[in-house]
């Protein structure tokens, strides 16, 4: 595995923990030295992702609980889907967490450029 696609992985590997991992237990999964998780995680670090690091039992790297995903550009067409199916989820009570899926909508449709507003409510009456 390439150092970039490694980088990468790792971590959405320390995204998806609820807890810490020991540098070791990231050399193992990834196939690679202690001190190359350490030169990973240094990278990461100086790339702005906030790392911790705890010490004792559940210990371990992990991310700031606080650190939300960055930013993502959505064209018209991909908003339009999104919305669509959160929708037709909402409408047919498939999800469990409607207010979370609602909020959601919402941080799509008021990310999307004007312009791409008005496709998008073009692009959802087309599915519908």
């Amino acid at each position: 595995m390439r150092k970039k696609s490694r980088l990468f992985a790792l971590a959405e590997a320390l995204r998806g923990r609820r807890t810490g991992v020991t540098a070791q237990e990231l050399a193992d999964r990834f196939g690679v030295t202690v001190r190359t998780i350490y030169r990973d995680l240094d990278a990461l670090q100086d790339a702005g992702l906030p790392l911790r690091a705890d010490r004792g039992r559940g210990g371990g790297y992990a991310l700031d609980k606080a650190y939300q995903l960055p930013p993502i550009n959505l064209t018209a067409r991909e908003g339009a889907l999104l919305v669509a199916l959160g929708r037709m989820a909402l409408d047919q009570r498939l999800l469990p967490f409607s207010a979370s899926l609602e909020a959601a909508l919402d941080k799509v449709r008021g990310a999307l450029t004007t312009s791409a507003q008005r496709e998008l409510l073009r692009l959802v009456d087309q599915l519908q």
